[in-house]
C-alpha cells in the first residue's frame, strides 16, 4: 500500500526517527510502516490522537483556529502528531533530544503527499 510506503519514507527522511503510524482522531491504528510495528508506538501515538482530538474541541471553542501538530516527549523519546485531515494524523516517534523545529520541516514533503493520497 502507498501509506506504508510514504511512511518508512517518513521515517528514513527524518534525522532521528524510529518510527511512523497513521492513526484515526479515536486512537485507533491505521496503517504503520512495515518494519515499525510496535505496540509502544501503537499505545503512545492512540494517546496523542485521543489528547489532539480534544485540543481540537477546546481550540475550536476558543476561536483559536485548528491545531497542526502536537509534541510530547516522553523519557527517552518524543512524539510528534501531524494533522493529516479531519480524521487522522501521522504520528512520528522520535529519539530523545531531537530539534522539533527541524523534524517538522523535514516531515512536511512526507505528510503532503500522504494528504494527497487521502484527498485531503
Amino acid at each position: 500500500m502507498l501509506i506504508d510506503s510514504l511512511l518508512n519514507e517518513l521515517v528514513s527522511s527524518v534525522d532521528g526517527a524510529t518510527g511512523a503510524i497513521l492513526v484515526a482522531v479515536d486512537g485507533e491504528a491505521i496503517q504503520w510502516g512495515s518494519s515499525q510495528q510496535s505496540d509502544r508506538l501503537r499505545l503512545r501515538s492512540a494517546y496523542l490522537a485521543v489528547v489532539m482530538q480534544a485540543f481540537r474541541g477546546a481550540a475550536a471553542r476558543a476561536g483559536l483556529g485548528r491545531p497542526e501538530h502536537l509534541v510530547v516527549n516522553y523519557d527517552g523519546a518524543t512524539l510528534i502528531a501531524q494533522e493529516i485531515g479531519d480524521d487522522c494524523s501521522v504520528v512520528l516517534e522520535l529519539k530523545a533530544n531531537v530539534s522539533v523545529g527541524i523534524t517538522l520541516h523535514q516531515m512536511e514533503p512526507v505528510t503532503a503527499r500522504i494528504r494527497q493520497e487521502f484527498g485531503t
